[in-house]
């Protein structure tokens, strides 16, 4: 007689096995999601780096996250050419030289280091500008420009730093390791699809809620993408994740909030 396995024993086999999966795909996604963050949290603190040693050449005056059109000359990439126009007026390739231009790691991670595979063919098929435009644009992480640094190429960013709101120096801040500098980012405009990342973030408004579907504008361009928590860095380098509910606290994004003590401070 040729033994073989029954239609039951099969059957049985079968929903161990689904059971099984059932059971571990939590653990795996949920495993992967710490995984990015973890990636994140390192690539956060090599930002914090870069940028201690910036502030140091320049004279404790801090990046800043968006220039005036047309003041920002010119700046070089990674083979060495020279790059203008809007990417040389956002802080990525400013900040570039100081972790040699190493995007994955440093500005793009996860999702968006796969931008990075795509290189070749960005620069070969639509010129080197399509590529500085997606660097510069599309980072996964993005600066807190109106408050910290300073936004030149706005009437709201010059009128923050002309107030004092914003701080350009790093001796201007009350608490530099109670001050938001970086945060995860996202860029999802209308029906387009979303971007998970972007050059600038703003505070949340106070009385406001993450969503995900939501306009990415609606919660300041700040992307919760682990749970309700946003990835953070401080002024001073510490690298975090915040809840959507601290992330509203205007005393996290402004120093001049910090210094009135006010969690909904508004210009």
């Amino acid at each position: 007689m040729r033994r073989a396995f029954t239609l039951i024993e099969m059957l049985v086999v079968i929903a161990v096995i689904a059971l099984l999966i059932a059971i571990l795909l939590p653990t795996l996604a949920a495993a992967r999601k710490s995984g990015e963050r973890l990636r994140e949290l390192s690539a956060l603190r090599s930002l914090g780096q870069a940028h201690t040693m910036y502030t140091s050449d320049n004279r404790d005056t801090l990046l800043p996250g968006l220039l005036a059109s047309g003041s920002a000359g010119y700046t070089r990439d990674e083979w060495g050419t020279q790059v203008g126009g809007f990417p040389a007026e956002r802080w990525a390739y400013r900040l570039g030289p100081y972790f040699g231009w190493k995007w994955a790691g440093a500005t793009h991670v996860n999702d968006r280091a796969e931008l990075l595979q795509r290189i070749n063919s960005t620069v070969n098929q639509q010129g080197a500008f399509m590529w500085h435009y997606e660097v510069s644009i599309h980072p996964s992480f993005g600066m807190n420009s109106d408050y910290v640094g300073g936004n030149y190429a706005s009437a709201f960013g010059r009128a923050r730093i002309q107030s004092g709101d914003a701080v350009t120096r790093l001796a201007q801040a009350r608490r530099p390791g109670g001050l938001i500098h970086f945060a995860s980012a996202r860029n999802k405009v209308g029906t387009q699809p979303e971007i998970a990342g972007f050059y600038r973030v703003n505070p949340p408004p106070p009385t406001s809620t993450y969503e995900d579907n939501a306009q990415s504008a609606d919660f300041g361009h700040v992307h919760c993408r682990y749970g309700t928590r946003a990835v953070v860095l401080f002024l001073d380098g510490r690298a975090t994740a915040a809840s959507d509910t601290e992330l509203t606290d205007r005393r996290l994004w402004v120093n001049t909030a910090q210094k009135q003590d006010d969690p909904d401070w508004r210009p």
